[in-house]
């Protein structure tokens, strides 16, 4: 019995640093990742939205699958597909942080005790990860609700940023800027604080 607690041991130390060195790779493209998406939104051009036009490389490509009239220029669907583009990166990494957090024996455990695959989602690895989902969702939603250089670029809707933005500079209306942007304070104030009742703090 103790040899092969012994070699589990063995085992243990053996795969820590492929395991740390795994870690260190993914968080790394991760970073990459971001730091790209910093260049983008630095460099955005307007003819970088003639990807979601209507006569756009996206659109041909639908056609080409058989999904005829497909019209994503200027659309809140070309927003949409810009925010995943621009924030999934700060979604994903406290996502891989909590679920690096998981030990396998749980896993384990749980396909020992006849779990199938979706039961051990469910039961085990979404309540675990679920405060790097919270948190991953702080990042992506308080950065949602303050863009505004999106909407103007390839969609044809306000947000609360272009709202603020047009009343310190066209309008010059100060009052009224500050206090639509006391909106978005609040509302992550009560969404950081339902987050830490949560415990996503600790998957950031």
């Amino acid at each position: 019995m103790s040899r092969h607690a012994d070699f589990r041991e063995d085992r243990a130390d053996t795969a820590a640093p492929f395991q740390d060195r795994h870690r260190l790779v993914g968080i790394g493209r991760i970073e990459r990742r971001v730091a790209g998406v910093f260049d983008h939104l630095n460099g955005f051009h307007p003819d970088d939205r003639l990807i979601l036009d209507d006569q756009g490389a996206l659109s041909w490509s639908l056609e080409k699958l058989g999904l005829h009239g497909v019209h994503l220029g200027f659309t809140q669907t070309a927003v949409l597909i810009v925010f995943v583009y621009l924030w999934l990166p700060f979604m994903v990494l406290p996502v891989y942080g909590a679920l690096e957090r998981i030990p396998g024996g749980l896993l384990e455990a749980s396909g020992d005790l006849g779990g199938k695959g979706f039961t051990t989602f469910r039961r085990v690895v979404l309540p675990l990860a679920l405060p790097g989902v919270v948190a991953g969702s702080i990042f992506t939603f308080s950065l949602t609700l303050g863009d505004f250089l999106t909407p103007v670029l390839v969609g044809n809707t306000q947000f609360i940023g272009n709202v603020i933005y047009s009343d310190v500079g066209t309008a010059g209306n100060l009052p009224a800027a500050a206090a639509y942007a006391t909106v978005p304070i609040g509302i992550m104030a009560v969404y950081l604080l339902v987050a830490r009742r949560l415990g996503a703090f600790e998957s950031l």
